[in-house]
């Protein structure tokens, strides 16, 4: 299996502008990369570090919506694609509506931080829907929670390396990796690690202990807004070929 393939790259969407998404996007079918999260921009970012929200930030004054994920050309047979972003988008536009419109453009499900699905999160989609709504384990995640997630678990399981946002760099998985174990006992969906994740060292870490390693901040910061699209993909292509050394 190629490293690339374990990798999970989040990019935001319209950073720097819908160009250069579209392009990344392009690029990771090119390196075999088979899953990739896409960020929506959103006022209230309660996940995310400050790299990510500048990005975001970026790109909501630009215009960028909820609505510019239909100028995003991707293709479903090379990848799965989630969406991340917080509720409040989805419950504005009606869950249904939104969970329907995104998996006729070819979306695998999404991402929503602030949303305890199967608790009390007012964002369900029909089960005849073959549309996932990704859940959550971190290191405070209860073992009967864990149990309950990996039972009812869609698409992947995010797994949360640690407390803080985004960016924050972490040195060891050790705090995150009794819950993935206990949750790989009660569920065949892959299990990706999450936050905090930023060289091959890292990568290396983390694919002992799970699936796929989410690669979020580190990347964003290889965007320069005043660069070129060109620029720009070559500085992401060569930091993603970089974590080959894994």
């Amino acid at each position: 299996m190629s490293l690339y393939s374990r990798i999970v790259p989040y990019i935001t969407l319209g950073y720097p502008d819908m160009e250069t998404t579209n392009q990344f996007i392009q690029l990771c079918y090119r390196l075999g990369i088979k899953t990739i999260e896409i960020g929506v921009p959103f006022s209230d970012p309660m996940a995310d570090g400050p790299v990510i929200q500048s990005a975001g930030d970026y790109a909501r004054k630009k215009g960028i919506h909820f609505g510019s994920l239909e100028d995003l050309v991707i293709q479903p047979d090379k990848a799965d694609h989630y969406i991340m972003t917080y509720a409040n988008l989805f419950l504005h536009r009606g869950p249904e509506k939104t969970f329907t419109w995104l998996q006729s453009m070819g979306y695998q499900g999404a991402i929503i931080p602030d949303a305890n699905f199967g608790v009390d999160s007012a964002l369900t989609v029909d089960k005849k829907k073959d549309f996932a709504l990704v859940s959550f384990i971190s290191t405070t995640t209860d073992d009967h929670r864990i149990i309950e997630i990996a039972r009812q678990a869609q698409g992947f399981i995010y797994a949360v390396s640690s407390p803080n946002v985004t960016g924050k760099s972490v040195d060891t998985f050790d705090a995150i990796e009794s819950k993935i174990t206990l949750a790989k006992q009660h569920t065949r969906t892959p299990i990706n690690i999450g936050f905090g994740i930023k060289d091959a060292a890292a990568v290396r870490r983390a694919l002992n202990v799970a699936d796929g390693a989410i690669i979020g901040t580190a990347l964003i910061q290889c965007i320069n807004a005043d660069a070129s699209t060109s620029q720009n993909l070559k500085a992401m292509e060569d930091y993603l070929i970089t974590l080959s050394d894994s």
